[in-house]
């Protein structure tokens, strides 16, 4: 169920992470939906959770060394008209359960190809402003 929270599931895998530092065990590993945009977060790594039983559902996964595991970086999210998201609200993005999934690795955005227009050609009224 959305509480205004989200976490964050990998596309790929299903497996759960959350972003360290505002995802904390008592808030269920979420940050504010409101208060974090896609591109707070594009570029960093999260931090890989397992299933447990004594924490709200999850626990830092933890490598043989006891080291935190880490993600790759965060590359992008994928909407629900599945499409990926590089900037704007997390709110938008979440699915029912309120998680947003997550590409990591090397994933390219569709919009990145499109080169911008010239508008060298195109005039503009004088500003008020202007002396």
């Amino acid at each position: 169920m959305y509480t205004g929270r989200v976490g964050f599931i990998s596309y790929v895998s299903g497996e759960r992470f959350a972003f360290a530092g505002p995802s904390q065990a008592e808030n269920q590993w979420t940050v504010p939906c409101k208060a974090f945009h896609a591109q707070d977060i594009v570029g960093h790594f999260l931090v890989k959770l397992k299933p447990s039983a004594a924490v709200n559902g999850f626990e830092l996964a933890r490598d043989s060394d006891g080291q935190v595991i880490l993600s790759s970086t965060v590359q992008g999210f994928v909407s629900p008209k599945n499409e990926i998201v590089k900037y704007g609200p997390l709110w938008v993005l979440h699915d029912d359960d309120g998680l947003v999934p997550v590409m990591f690795g090397d994933v390219q955005c569709a919009y990145e190809d499109v080169p911008c227009c010239s508008l060298s050609d195109i005039s503009t009224p004088r500003s008020i402003m202007s002396n």
